[in-house]
């Protein structure tokens, strides 16, 4: 059996007109992308490689029966959500079942890259004869786990605090909102009124750490990211700031302002062949409010958030920041790939197979793969398990002394989410 990938296909289904078919999924691309009329992989443009029988099926149809696929998906061609459900599946098997090596005599599953092979193949017939079916397919928010409930409430509790005393940031942008609402112009930052907590919609949840420090050179990759899918939590880290030390970061750097955005699973470097791969991006595609450094102090001073008010910003995506060592946001929420925390509350440990920038994406890790780690969890998530007609995640950014003020968790309950997922 060939090894399926990315663009592997039963050949009767094959694309006659190759473009159009990907046009749904290549829309935030620019114009010379789209014409490529090929899939883009994490490392490399792949064509459609035609494949004798009904392998995709049978892949396609295993994922669905294991829950890693919604149904309904079953169409003969390997596109971006069947390898999502793929290396979601591989990810399964590596960190909650425990066979990321060989463990006693059964071979080990290796790094998820969304490939078919000859490990993968192993473990898919393993699930098949034992009729596996993964905890991630069955959870939902009817269901909810005990943690999922206490971040929803803090969506809401957060809300409702602000409704009955004002927020200097909050008010600020629904004031500047109203005047772009009556010239026309749209904001994928919403009004407060407008935010929503709604138990079959996807939260991301930025925690903002250390802002009140000036932190003037180089910024770490020090925030938490809490996401909330189908009542389960898995929680990541990066940075919500710009990083004054790169290269292409203006003078007057942009912070996302606090509040709540509306993002959808697009493309980030959506110009650049080499380096273009799945991000969030702003909803309607106009962008969020932000706060410029009018004042060179690399940091979200006082006088930033009185003068520096601009927007929307079309640029600030929710991308990728190499393995963690360094900041790659010139104004993005960026993610880490070293490790995460999943939905049992478990570290997970990607290290071993996590590329620290685009250009070791390329490279090997002796016969590893190196992949974005831990950042595809969230993009695969988003890909596979969002509800039936949804294709919005909701970002909500606040601060650590937000959540501390919080009777939901003990405080300082960021830092110590941070610690352990850094401290592998």
């Amino acid at each position: 059996m060939a090894t399926l990938k990315l663009g592997s296909v039963d050949s009767e289904f094959l694309p006659k007109n190759k473009t159009k078919y990907l046009s749904p999924f290549h829309q935030s691309l620019n114009d010379t992308l789209k014409r490529k009329g090929m899939f883009r992989d994490e490392d490399q443009w792949r064509s459609f490689i035609p494949i004798d029988g009904k392998e995709v099926r049978e892949v396609q149809q295993f994922l669905e029966n294991t829950g890693f696929l919604r149904a309904g998906n079953v169409d003969g061609i390997f596109g971006y959500r069947t390898r999502a459900g793929v290396r979601l599946f591989q990810e399964y098997v590596r960190s909650i079942e425990g066979f990321e090596y060989k463990k006693g005599g059964i071979p080990g599953i290796g790094t998820p890259d969304g490939m078919v092979g000859k490990g993968t193949r192993f473990h898919m017939k393993r699930w098949e004869e034992e009729k596996l079916f993964c905890e991630w397919g069955k959870a939902s928010s009817d269901n909810p786990s005990e943690e999922y409930t206490k971040w929803l409430n803090i969506l809401k509790d957060t809300k409702k605090h602000f409704q009955e005393k004002a927020h200097k940031i909050i008010a600020k942008s629904d004031e500047y909102n109203t005047k772009l609402a009556k010239k026309n112009i749209k904001s994928d930052t919403r009004l407060l009124k407008d935010w929503t907590y709604g138990k079959d919609e996807i939260h991301l949840i930025g925690i903002r750490r250390n802002e009140d420090l000036k932190r003037s050179e180089v910024r770490e990759n020090d925030d938490i990211f809490i996401f909330l899918l189908n009542g389960m939590v898995f929680k990541f880290w990066g940075s919500t700031d710009p990083n004054p030390g790169l290269k292409s970061t203006r003078k007057d750097e942009p912070f996302m302002i606090e509040g709540q955005h509306l993002y959808k699973l697009a493309w980030h470097m959506r110009s650049k062949a080499t380096k273009a791969y799945q991000a969030l991006k702003p909803l309607s595609g106009a962008g969020p409010l932000v706060f410029r450094d009018v004042t060179g102090k690399d940091a979200l001073t006082e006088e930033n958030m009185q003068r520096g008010l601009q927007g929307p910003n079309n640029s600030i995506n929710i991308h990728w920041s190499g393995v963690g060592s360094w900041n790659f946001s010139a104004g993005c929420q960026v993610i880490a790939g070293k490790s995460y925390i999943n939905h049992l509350d478990q570290v997970v440990d990607c290290s071993s197979y996590a590329a620290r920038n685009n250009k070791a994406l390329t490279k090997k890790a002796g016969q590893r793969r190196l992949t974005k780690g831990a950042y595809n969890v969230v993009a695969d998530l988003v890909s596979v398990y969002r509800p039936e007609g949804v294709n919005t995640v909701i970002y909500t950014l606040g601060r650590d002394n937000n959540l501390d003020s919080s009777k939901q968790f003990k405080k300082d309950h960021a830092r110590k989410l941070l610690k352990r997922m850094k401290n592998i």
